[in-house]
């Protein structure tokens, strides 16, 4: 994985932290795994890339246990030439602070 993803999943990952109180050591991939229960509980509400960590704070909201399961992310030509790039994170960090702010105002 290049530097500059691997700054920006530790930065993702410390968003999350900040916004929503959950220490994980990669947000935005890894391996977790919910019960069929856990799912029909969690009520998200983004649809973006930032439901990875929106379903990690919501799990957390329920009481639900984490437990991470490191993976080695893999990136294929295909996935390179998506153009996925920077600007992915900071519009993540944007909707994930949009919607810390629209529930502590509900």
């Amino acid at each position: 994985m290049s530097k500059t993803k691997v700054l920006g999943n530790k930065g993702l990952s410390f968003i999350t932290k900040l916004l929503f109180g959950v220490n994980v050591t990669d947000s935005q991939s890894g391996l977790r795994i919910y019960s069929r229960a856990a799912i029909e509980k969690l009520d998200w509400k983004t649809t973006g890339y930032e439901f990875c960590s929106e379903m990690i704070w919501r799990a957390k909201q329920l009481g639900i246990e984490i437990e991470e399961f490191p993976i080695q992310a893999i990136y294929t030509d295909y996935s390179r030439s998506k153009g996925q790039n920077n600007w992915n994170a900071i519009n993540i960090v944007k909707r994930l602070f949009k919607q810390r702010i629209v529930e502590i105002f509900e």
